[in-house]
C-alpha cells in the first residue's frame, strides 16, 4: 500500500506557522506518510518549517481590502502564485490538501478547488478570513478556534471545533530555568508586553511612557519586534541600573516564549491567535485588538474572551498611557480578579487542539 500524500499550506506570521508545525510533527509521527510544505521565501515559515519538512515556495501576494498601489504587485503575485500551485499539485499529487488561512495559502486553495482534491482548513479566528472563505465552499471540513455557535449558521455545518493547535510548553507547569532564561527576580510580578511576530508600534510606545512607574513595581519582558528591538535597547541602557534588571527587551523570542508565558503574571497583547497561547498557560490577559483587520476579528477574538470573563479588551481608540497603567495596577492589587481571569481562560484552552485537527485530516483522508 502506497503512503498517502499530504499537502499542506500555511504563513506569513507566527499565528500561522507554529499551530502548523504542531500538526506536521503529529501527522508525521502517527502515519507513514509523505508531506509537503508550501510557503513563502525568505519567510518566518521556511524558516521555521524549512528546516524539518520538505518545502516549496512560491510568489505570494496580500488581500488588502483597501485601495492601494501594491494591489497591483500582489495581484501579479497571486496569479504567479497559482500558477506555480498549478505545477506544485500536478507534480506531488496530493491526496489531501491542509490549508491554516492567511494569504500564504491562497494559491494551493484555489488549485485544490479547482481539481475538487479532499480540503481541510484551519481558522484560529472567531471570524473567518478571506483564503479561508475560498476554502470553505470546496472543505469538506473545517476547523475553528472557538465553539462553533460563534460563527454564521452557513458555515456551521462544515465546521468542527478543535481549538488553535499550540506547543506544549504554554501548558506546562513554571520550571526553576524559566526565570533564570531571562535573569528574573524571585517574588517580583511579571509583566509580559507582546505585539505579536513585527510587534507593535502603538504598544511600544505605551510602554515607552509608563516604563518608570512600572518598573518600580515589576519585572518586564518586552517583545518588541525585531524592527524596533534597537530603540529599547537604547532606552534600556539609560535607566538605572537597579530598573534595568528589572527590564528585559526582546525583538522576537522564536525558542523562549513558552518559558516567557510561563513566567509572566499578566500579559498585554494583541488578540490574534497568540490569546490560545495565554489561555492554556492560564495568563490572565490585557488585550488591545489590532483595528481595521479583516472582519475587525481581532476586536471580536477579545469580545468573546471578555464576554467570557478570561480577558480584559481596551480598543486602541480608548487606549492611553494613563489607563493602561491603571489597568495593570488595579489587576495587579486584586489577586482574586486575577485568579478569576486565570480560570476562565483555561476553561477556553484547548490542550488537545493539535490532536483534534490532526483526527479531523484523517477522518476525511481515510474516508
Amino acid at each position: 500500500m502506497s503512503k498517502k500524500r499530504i499537502l499542506i499550506s500555511s504563513g506569513g506570521t507566527a499565528g500561522h506557522v507554529y499551530p502548523t508545525l504542531e500538526v506536521l510533527r503529529l501527522l508525521q509521527r502517527r502515519r507513514a506518510c509523505d508531506i509537503l510544505f508550501v510557503g513563502s521565501a525568505r519567510s518566518i515559515e521556511q524558516r521555521v518549517i524549512g528546516k524539518e519538512f520538505d518545502y516549496i515556495s512560491l510568489p505570494v501576494g496580500k488581500l488588502r481590502r483597501y485601495p492601494s498601489l501594491l494591489t497591483i504587485r500582489d495581484g501579479a503575485r497571486v496569479i504567479g502564485g497559482v500558477y506555480k500551485a498549478h505545477s506544485i499539485v500536478r507534480s506531488f499529487k496530493p491526496d489531501i490538501v491542509f490549508v491554516k488561512g492567511g494569504y500564504v495559502s491562497l494559491p494551493i486553495t484555489l488549485i485544490a478547488r479547482r481539481r475538487k482534491l479532499p480540503l481541510v482548513a484551519h481558522e484560529s479566528d472567531v471570524v473567518i478570513g478571506l483564503a479561508n472563505r475560498f476554502a470553505i465552499k470546496a472543505a469538506q471540513k473545517v476547523c475553528v478556534g472557538f465553539p462553533t455557535r460563534y460563527y454564521p449558521k452557513e458555515y456551521r455545518k462544515k465546521l468542527v471545533y478543535t481549538g488553535v493547535p499550540i506547543r506544549k510548553g504554554f501548558s506546562q507547569r513554571l520550571k526553576p530555568a524559566d526565570r533564570q532564561l531571562f535573569s528574573l527576580h524571585k517574588s517580583v510580578p511579571v509583566l509580559l508586553i507582546t505585539g505579536a511576530t513585527q510587534g507593535s508600534q502603538m504598544l511600544n510606545d505605551i510602554c515607552k511612557a509608563i516604563l518608570p512607574p512600572l518598573l518600580g513595581r515589576m519585572q518586564i519582558i518586552h517583545i518588541t519586534g525585531s524592527a524596533h528591538e534597537k530603540d529599547f535597547q537604547e532606552i534600556r541602557t539609560k535607566l538605572p541600573r537597579a530598573l534595568a534588571s528589572y527590564y528585559h527587551v526582546y525583538g522576537f523570542l522564536e525558542h523562549g516564549m513558552e518559558a516567557a508565558v510561563r513566567c509572566a503574571d499578566c500579559v498585554v497583547s494583541r488578540a490574534g491567535s497568540s490569546i490560545a497561547e495565554f489561555a492554556a498557560a492560564g495568563l490572565p490577559m490585557i488585550l488591545v485588538p489590532l483595528p481595521f483587520t479583516g472582519g475587525d476579528h481581532q476586536l471580536k477574538n477579545a469580545e468573546v474572551f471578555t464576554k467570557e470573563g478570561a480577558a480584559i479588551t481596551i480598543r486602541q481608540q480608548q487606549l492611553t498611557p494613563q489607563r493602561l497603567l491603571d489597568t495593570i495596577n488595579a489587576l495587579l492589587d486584586d489577586p482574586h480578579r486575577m485568579a478569576g481571569l486565570a480560570h476562565q481562560a483555561q476553561l477556553l484552552a484547548v490542550p488537545e487542539a493539535t490532536d483534534n485537527v490532526v483526527r479531523v485530516i484523517e477522518d476525511v483522508l481515510y474516508s
